[in-house]
């Protein structure tokens, strides 16, 4: 149900068990969730025996305060990593925006260089060039946007190695076009 909930709302998928056996969508398998159980019984029968005699010994009070303070953290901590996902969505839509822009343009450069050099007007050239420009700006823009993506979510990308999100699809598409744009300048140069 979590795992659902930030796919809807982050439209990035933090695990996925889609190449196990027995797996509903991807989200749960069987073989992880005996794992989870075992884990479990091991917790209640071994580790919660010894965790609840030291914790009867603490004050009550005590309990109270330190169990206040863990929710104050942890409620500022969700807090602040939601906010920052929300940040690295608004800028994922601005490398999209980036992206088209750019494969948008892209025609039209091919387009200017397959005239006749001799038959090229002034103003031929200048809409060439300022197509250059532009993609050449938009390319620093979307160069930005990724470092500034990859700084903000390298502590949920440490914590989640293996998540498929909207973030690796861009990244995916933007070394596509980069990729596009080389072998293009490769063939104008032969």
């Amino acid at each position: 149900m979590f795992g659902w909930l930030l796919e809807v709302i982050f439209n990035t998928k933090y695990w996925d068990y889609s190449d196990r056996k027995l797996n509903i969508k991807g989200r749960v398998c069987l073989l992880n969730s005996i794992y989870w159980g075992i884990l479990g019984i091991v917790f209640i029968k071994f580790i919660h025996p010894g965790i609840e005699k030291i914790i009867t010994e603490i004050p009550n009070n005590i309990i109270v305060d330190f169990t206040v303070i863990c929710m104050v953290y942890i409620i500022l901590d969700t807090v602040i990593t939601t906010i920052k996902l929300i940040k690295v969505n608004v800028k994922l839509e601005d490398l999209e925006e980036i992206n088209t822009k750019i494969q948008n343009m892209l025609p039209n450069i091919s387009k200017i260089s397959n005239v006749n050099k001799t038959t090229i007007l002034r103003g031929v050239v200048k809409i060439k060039n300022k197509n250059r420009n532009a993609i050449d700006e938009l390319k620093q823009k979307r160069e930005k946007l990724i470092l500034s993506i990859e700084k903000r979510t390298k502590r949920i990308r440490k914590a989640f190695p293996n998540m498929k999100s909207y973030y690796i699809q861009l990244s995916n598409k933007s070394k596509q076009l980069t990729n596009m744009e080389n072998s293009k300048d490769d063939n104008k140069k032969e």
